[in-house]
């Protein structure tokens, strides 16, 4: 009976985990220092074998102040014994998705090492798995992680490839995302005019499928292709349309952008009255 009460107890961190939240920070904290050692107990106890995975994965995802080549011998060790189970009892490509998920999140935090991983261990599934349409996701993603740590053409390497998978497969919604990255790296290499055709070409696709969202970034992205090559007036008149969809889909995010770069314009063109 006290043992039973002891699992409950110790159990209590993971409710939100097991009903799926896969937002948990990585960063060290009470709570996550809690959550950690009930994800150890369930990885060891648990019955179900998509808990012993889903905990696996978590586990390789978070942050330590240990040194740096002992956690990613540990974290590397975590996701093998997640790939063989999930080998084991088919959930190889849930696995995958989840990790690259994950990996998704501790990008945002920051946490580049730690994003790689996950979205390589979900690439290698993705390959053993020959399923190019989620190996062109797992690219794209990785190639974003190398363009925030400045590795531009480590990036584009990634970037291309997606472009390939996704060709391959007809996956439109993950060519616009490989096309409109590989413009934001030209961009970034200073190559503008082939910045230029990636976006209208990405911005195609984005119209195509009706995605809103997408639209309004490649048309902003374009704003600033045109800003760097001083063509001020098309530089607005792209960042207006992009703010009328942001408007309309209510990105307050991405409205702040464009009223953002609105202003840069104007104070380039001398009307400082109307970038306030």
């Amino acid at each position: 009976m006290l043992q039973r009460v002891y699992v409950i107890i110790f159990l209590i961190p993971l409710i939100f985990f097991i009903r799926g939240n896969d937002n948990i920070k990585a960063q060290n904290n009470d709570v996550n220092n809690q959550l950690y050692d009930s994800l150890i107990f369930l990885s060891d106890n648990s019955d179900s074998d998509s808990i012993k995975v889903r905990s696996l994965i978590y586990l390789a995802s978070f942050s330590h102040k240990e040194s740096s080549s002992k956690t990613s011998l540990n974290r590397l060790s975590l996701l093998n014994r997640a790939f063989d189970i999930s080998n084991d009892r088919g959930l190889l490509k849930w696995a995958a998705i989840l990790a690259d998920n994950i990996g998704v999140e501790r990008r945002n935090e920051g946490l580049y090492s730690i994003s790689l991983s996950l979205h390589e261990f979900a690439l290698e599934i993705g390959y053993q798995l020959n399923d190019k349409k989620i190996s062109s996701k797992f690219c794209n993603n990785i190639g974003v992680v190398y363009r925030r740590i400045d590795e531009y053409y480590k990036a584009l390497e990634f970037h291309i490839k997606a472009l390939q998978f996704a060709e391959e497969e007809g996956e439109r919604k993950s060519q616009a995302v490989a096309i409109n990255s590989i413009g934001n790296i030209q961009m970034m290499l200073g190559n503008l005019d082939d910045a230029l055709i990636y976006f209208k070409k990405s911005l195609l696709i984005e119209e195509e499928l009706g995605n809103l969202l997408g639209t309004a970034i490649n048309l902003n992205n374009l704003g600033n292709v045109y800003f760097s090559k001083d063509d001020y007036t098309k530089a607005l008149q792209h960042y207006r349309e992009s703010l009328d969809l942001n408007k309309k889909i209510k990105s307050g995010r991405g409205e702040a952008i464009c009223y953002t770069d609105i202003g840069r314009v104007y104070q380039k063109m001398g009307q400082n009255d109307k970038a306030l």
